[in-house]
């Protein structure tokens, strides 16, 4: 389910001063806090993905009729919006806070960030397995 990354390995190389982003000493902490908001994309993607699941299974279960009736009018069915629904709700509100930490700069957002990642493709499986 991952990417494959490769390894990239500088020898000998100089960075002129004026030609740096961060004091020395400071590229891994830049290019951590970069991964933090880049980790957000996969939830946001997730929430996506949710909502055209919720759109699917509305649209679906009002034409699909079983005993007579559309089946969007059976409990059973309506559970499974229900959830795919609030699930995306819940994700698309991990995401909004998260993303607005990461916008204000000042807050560290290691953990919800991994949080968000972890729930987001989480739920982005189980609500895909709903519909």
């Amino acid at each position: 389910r991952g990417i494959e990354n490769g390894v990239t390995r500088f020898h000998q190389v100089r960075v002129p001063a004026a030609a740096r982003i961060g004091p020395e000493g400071a590229g891994l902490k830049i290019a951590l806090t970069t991964l933090n908001t880049g980790r957000l994309s996969l939830p946001a993607m997730c929430v996506g993905a949710g909502k055209w699941c919720l759109k699917i299974a509305r649209e679906w279960s009002a034409v699909r009729e079983q005993w007579g009736r559309p089946v969007a009018g059976h409990e059973a069915v309506g559970a499974k919006i229900s959830f795919i629904a609030a699930t995306t709700f819940a994700l698309e509100a991990i995401v909004d806070l998260s993303s607005q930490m990461a916008d204000e700069d000042r807050n560290d957002i290691r953990i919800e960030a991994a949080l968000a990642k972890l729930y987001g493709s989480e739920m982005g499986w189980l609500i895909a397995d709903e519909l």
